[in-house]
């Protein structure tokens, strides 16, 4: 569900850096639970969450290579 709302928006619209940056903060804050007042220590590097699944990741792919896949499908 984290990056189903994200990736509809992409579809069609190529995003500038400036959104990506902010989508990428929303999604780690919500991952690891961060709010303003109350931050966390992270155990892992984002770039190890964006990982595979196989290869011990979760999966979750950055906003920029979504928004660039769904801009090289409609060309």
């Amino acid at each position: 569900m984290l990056t189903v709302m994200r990736s509809y928006a992409m579809q069609s619209v190529f995003l500038p850096q400036s959104v990506f940056d902010e989508i990428g903060q929303v999604c780690k804050n919500f991952l690891w639970g961060d709010i303003d007042h109350s931050r966390s220590m992270h155990l892992v590097s984002w770039n190890q969450v964006c990982k595979p699944k196989y290869v011990g990741g979760l999966g979750i792919r950055k906003a920029r290579r979504v928004n660039d896949s769904f801009m090289y499908k409609i060309v």
